[in-house]
């Protein structure tokens, strides 16, 4: 692991290591473990049989318990 490329240090908008959520992508094991059992508090909807909110700094994702297939993304709630 090195430095990124000397190209990207001209980009404002270039973060390393940061990707955006997006539906259809997985979860990465590492995240899995900050389920919101709240929901509720949190203004969300139930989730259906199998999946799970999961926090991730500001956003909630909606993900499948098993394979971590995210379903649905609310950004900072």
């Amino acid at each position: 692991y090195g430095p990124p490329p000397q190209a990207y240090y001209s980009d404002p908008y270039y973060r390393p290591g940061y990707a955006a959520w997006r539906r259809g992508a997985y979860l990465p094991p590492s995240y899995r473990g900050y389920i919101v059992n709240d929901y509720s508090h949190y203004r969300l909807r139930p989730p259906p049989r199998g999946y799970a909110w999961y926090r991730v700094d500001n956003d909630y994702l909606l993900a499948a318990v098993a394979t971590g297939l995210i379903f649905d993304i609310i950004n900072d709630n």
